[in-house]
């Protein structure tokens, strides 16, 4: 497979994700929602309006602004972050807010980020870090440079370390997709340096913790991820699995993009994508960064 259909695959999952789930999340017919693959298509292709949330958003800012200063990204996150809270969206997490309302007193997001933690009651963990850090593991070739600029984006609004240490864990597994290692292996190879999730093989689908804080959320996708065999199994899976929560379609689908690639993706759900040409284009600037072949 080539790299750039598994940087398309990275962008689009978790785009594909988060429209999904917005489409899906205010039905009242749960039936539909639990149904199959082809019934939620059909749902979709009569309801959907491919549009996106906060999640896909702030993806996309992380994305433009490693494309714009990749030596260092972290301001011009910060900035594109500011822009989005500006625009009010429905969805944007608490801790986030916070984070830029603190920012914007002080100046300094080190500072915001604690004083957003201590606000919080210590309680900076969010999964809203996150659903954004992909675009990071597909553009950095050198792993080190990689893994620092993910713990960065990461403490610019959470500073709560499971927060990073989750970013880093599944920048980590999509950096290996995207250079063609197996689902498992990749998995049993890096989750050794990660003990928190070293039990999500032994799990069952119904031993999860549901809430929104990074550590859950990403045990529960990565489950998914490796417990199914395709894109779509594995963000239907994500979303029933924890009972519709916002992000986890976001975050399963970005990992499960990366590894079944952008054709790995139904039709359906690519071309009723609102902000498809952006994601073409940004993942293009991404191919000339680093434009080789790679082979399952």
């Amino acid at each position: 497979m080539k790299h750039i259909d598994r940087i398309r695959g990275g962008l689009f999952g978790v785009a594909c994700g988060d429209a999904l789930h917005r489409c899906l999340k205010n039905i009242r017919n749960k039936k539909i929602y639990k149904g199959s693959i082809k019934d939620i298509k059909q749902y979709y292709l009569i309801y959907g309006d491919g549009k996106v949330t906060d999640d896909t958003r702030m993806m996309v800012a992380i994305a433009k602004s490693v494309v714009e200063s990749p030596e260092d990204p972290i301001d011009l996150m910060g900035k594109r972050f500011i822009e989005i809270h500006y625009n009010n969206p429905i969805n944007l997490g608490l801790t986030i807010r916070v984070a830029i309302g603190e920012y914007e007193k002080c100046k300094d997001w080190k500072k915001a980020a604690l004083k957003t933690h201590l606000r919080l009651g210590g309680r900076s963990e969010g999964n809203g870090t996150l659903m954004r850090t992909i675009p990071i593991a597909l553009y950095y070739d050198d792993i080190h440079k990689m893994t620092n600029i993910t713990k960065k984006q990461s403490n610019l609004t959470h500073y709560s370390r499971n927060a990073s240490e989750a970013c880093i864990f599944y920048n980590i597994l999509a950096y290996s997709y995207v250079r063609g290692e197996d689902k498992y292996e990749a998995f049993i190879n890096n989750v050794k340096r990660f003990p928190e999730y070293q039990d999500i093989l032994d799990k069952g689908e119904n031993s999860f913790t549901k809430t929104g804080c990074a550590v859950d959320t990403l045990k529960c996708s990565l489950w998914c991820f490796l417990n199914t065999e395709s894109y779509e199994e594995a963000i239907i899976k994500a979303m029933n699995v924890y009972d519709n929560k916002d992000t986890v379609a976001t975050i399963a689908g970005g990992i499960a993009g990366v590894y079944y690639g952008y054709s790995g993706i139904d039709k359906v759900w690519k071309q009723n994508l609102a902000i498809k040409e952006e994601l073409l284009n940004i993942s293009d600037k991404f191919w000339l960064n680093n434009n080789v072949y790679l082979t399952q």
